[in-house]
């Protein structure tokens, strides 16, 4: 059985999780990403990756999953950043 600790995890991951998801797609469809700081999503990436590693190491699925998820709607993030914006080379 779930304890309420390991659910408040799960809660928390799928809030933090689902949260990238609104920005992601927008981005993606509008290809706007002027408004996007590309070293905060670099931060925001080593950080949900960090997380993901520590969660691996200490074998805690909310941590896993969620993390796997958001280092590909960040890393999609990063990428649309580095692909879509016409001030490339001033990053």
């Amino acid at each position: 059985m779930t304890t309420s600790v390991e659910l408040l995890g799960y809660v928390a991951a799928a809030l933090g999780t689902v949260s990238w998801l609104p920005q992601t797609i927008k981005t993606w469809r509008s290809r706007a990403v002027a408004d996007l700081s590309f070293w905060a999503l670099l931060l925001v990436f080593a950080t949900v990756s960090a997380w993901l590693i520590y969660g691996a190491l200490i074998v805690n699925w909310p941590l896993i999953v969620a993390n796997v998820i958001c280092v590909i709607l960040v890393g999609l993030l990063v990428i649309a950043k580095w692909r879509f914006d016409p001030r490339r080379a001033r990053i």
